[in-house]
């Protein structure tokens, strides 16, 4: 899967947010915020997170680390 992380990619739809790839639309997160850190997650581990798991990885980042993930 190719995925696209522009700016431009995130949106807001009814008070949920969406992430725009390739292959179509991931979501719906939460806020931005969850939506940033989906695309982190699966940078690193090359799958999309379920919500648990996302959870998880945006409890385990500091401020810090989540910019420079």
């Amino acid at each position: 899967m190719t995925l696209t992380a522009r700016p431009d990619s995130y949106f807001s739809e009814r008070g949920k947010w969406f992430l725009r790839t390739h292959d179509g639309i991931m979501g719906p997160f939460h806020d931005r915020d969850e939506a940033e850190m989906a695309v982190r997650y699966f940078r690193r581990y090359l799958k999309w997170p379920n919500v648990a798991q996302l959870h998880q990885f945006m409890d385990a980042a500091t401020p810090a680390t989540r910019r420079a993930m």
